[in-house]
Protein backbone atom coordinates (compact mmCIF):
# COMPACT_ATOMS: atom_id res chain seq x y z
CA UNK A 1 0.00 0.00 0.00
CA UNK A 2 1.06 3.73 -0.71
CA UNK A 3 0.95 4.47 3.23
CA UNK A 4 1.36 1.44 4.91
CA UNK A 5 5.08 1.20 6.39
CA UNK A 6 4.12 -1.71 9.13
CA UNK A 7 7.09 -3.98 7.32
CA UNK A 8 9.51 -0.60 7.04
CA UNK A 9 8.91 -0.15 11.00
CA UNK A 10 9.88 -3.79 11.44
CA UNK A 11 12.65 -3.56 9.19
CA UNK A 12 13.68 -0.71 10.99
CA UNK A 13 13.81 -2.29 14.58
CA UNK A 14 15.71 -5.02 13.21
CA UNK A 15 17.95 -2.84 11.95
CA UNK A 16 18.39 -0.54 15.16
CA UNK A 17 19.12 -3.76 17.28
CA UNK A 18 21.73 -5.15 14.49
CA UNK A 19 23.71 -1.26 15.01
CA UNK A 20 23.30 -2.17 18.90
CA UNK A 21 25.09 -5.85 18.43
CA UNK A 22 27.42 -4.49 16.22
CA UNK A 23 28.42 -1.83 18.28
CA UNK A 24 28.95 -3.80 21.71
CA UNK A 25 31.05 -6.46 18.80
CA UNK A 26 33.10 -3.56 18.07
CA UNK A 27 33.84 -2.11 21.21
CA UNK A 28 34.39 -5.96 22.85
CA UNK A 29 36.70 -6.01 19.99
CA UNK A 30 38.51 -3.15 20.52
CA UNK A 31 38.45 -3.78 24.62
CA UNK A 32 39.98 -7.43 23.99
CA UNK A 33 42.74 -5.93 21.66
CA UNK A 34 43.75 -3.58 24.61
CA UNK A 35 43.88 -5.69 27.17
CA UNK A 36 45.21 -8.83 25.55
CA UNK A 37 48.09 -9.33 22.85
CA UNK A 38 46.13 -10.21 19.57
CA UNK A 39 47.58 -10.77 16.14
CA UNK A 40 47.09 -6.83 14.63
CA UNK A 41 46.37 -8.10 11.42
CA UNK A 42 43.97 -10.82 12.25
CA UNK A 43 42.26 -8.55 14.97
CA UNK A 44 42.05 -5.46 11.96
CA UNK A 45 40.68 -7.81 9.34
CA UNK A 46 37.93 -8.57 12.20
CA UNK A 47 37.38 -5.03 13.55
CA UNK A 48 37.25 -3.44 10.04
CA UNK A 49 34.75 -6.38 8.77
CA UNK A 50 32.65 -5.56 11.87
CA UNK A 51 33.06 -1.40 10.64
CA UNK A 52 32.00 -2.49 7.53
CA UNK A 53 29.02 -4.69 8.91
CA UNK A 54 27.54 -1.98 11.03
CA UNK A 55 27.95 1.05 7.87
CA UNK A 56 25.94 -0.89 5.93
CA UNK A 57 23.18 -1.63 8.30
CA UNK A 58 23.50 2.45 9.16
CA UNK A 59 23.01 3.23 5.63
CA UNK A 60 19.60 0.49 5.08
CA UNK A 61 18.23 1.95 8.01
CA UNK A 62 18.71 5.82 6.61
CA UNK A 63 17.32 4.41 3.46
CA UNK A 64 14.23 2.92 5.45
CA UNK A 65 13.53 5.64 7.40
CA UNK A 66 13.61 8.31 4.22
CA UNK A 67 11.16 5.77 3.04
CA UNK A 68 9.25 5.80 5.90
CA UNK A 69 8.59 9.71 5.76
CA UNK A 70 8.28 9.48 2.34
CA UNK A 71 5.12 7.32 3.15
CA UNK A 72 4.05 9.39 6.09
CA UNK A 73 3.83 12.65 4.04
CA UNK A 74 2.12 10.81 1.39
CA UNK A 75 -0.58 9.55 3.77
CA UNK A 76 -0.65 13.03 4.90
CA UNK A 77 -1.51 14.30 1.25
CA UNK A 78 -4.44 11.99 0.97
CA UNK A 79 -5.48 12.30 4.17
CA UNK A 80 -5.87 16.44 3.36
CA UNK A 81 -7.50 15.30 -0.24
CA UNK A 82 -10.28 13.27 1.25
CA UNK A 83 -11.22 15.37 4.17
CA UNK A 84 -11.42 18.26 1.06
CA UNK A 85 -13.68 16.16 -0.71
CA UNK A 86 -15.68 14.74 2.31
CA UNK A 87 -16.37 19.09 3.26
CA UNK A 88 -18.44 19.34 -0.33
CA UNK A 89 -21.65 19.43 0.20
CA UNK A 90 -22.81 18.25 -3.35
CA UNK A 91 -21.25 17.25 -6.96
CA UNK A 92 -19.35 20.18 -8.21
CA UNK A 93 -20.66 22.19 -11.47
CA UNK A 94 -17.92 24.85 -11.25
CA UNK A 95 -14.95 25.70 -10.34
CA UNK A 96 -13.95 25.30 -6.99
CA UNK A 97 -10.57 27.43 -6.13
CA UNK A 98 -10.09 25.28 -2.57
CA UNK A 99 -10.39 22.30 -4.35
CA UNK A 100 -7.84 22.87 -7.15
CA UNK A 101 -5.10 23.51 -5.00
CA UNK A 102 -6.20 20.39 -2.28
CA UNK A 103 -5.91 18.30 -5.82
CA UNK A 104 -3.70 19.55 -8.04
CA UNK A 105 0.51 19.80 -6.72
CA UNK A 106 1.26 21.81 -10.29
CA UNK A 107 0.74 22.35 -14.20
CA UNK A 108 3.24 22.70 -16.71
CA UNK A 109 1.88 24.38 -20.20
CA UNK A 110 4.81 22.77 -22.76
CA UNK A 111 2.83 24.39 -25.72
CA UNK A 112 -0.63 24.82 -26.57
CA UNK A 113 -1.21 21.10 -26.99
CA UNK A 114 0.79 19.84 -24.64
CA UNK A 115 -0.44 20.82 -20.69
CA UNK A 116 0.57 18.22 -17.67
CA UNK A 117 -1.34 18.41 -14.63
CA UNK A 118 0.49 16.49 -11.68
CA UNK A 119 -1.79 15.67 -8.57
CA UNK A 120 -1.11 15.72 -5.25
CA UNK A 121 -0.90 12.17 -4.94
CA UNK A 122 1.98 11.78 -7.59
CA UNK A 123 -0.80 11.18 -10.44
CA UNK A 124 0.37 12.83 -13.98
CA UNK A 125 -2.13 13.70 -16.44
CA UNK A 126 -0.94 15.11 -20.19
CA UNK A 127 -3.61 17.38 -22.14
Amino acid sequence: MLTDTAALDTEAEELQRELEIVAELIHHSVDENAHIGLNQAKYQQRYNGLVERYEKAKARLEKIEELQQARRAKREQLDSFLATLLQQDSVLTEFDESLWFAVIDKVVVHSADDIQFTFRDGTVIKA
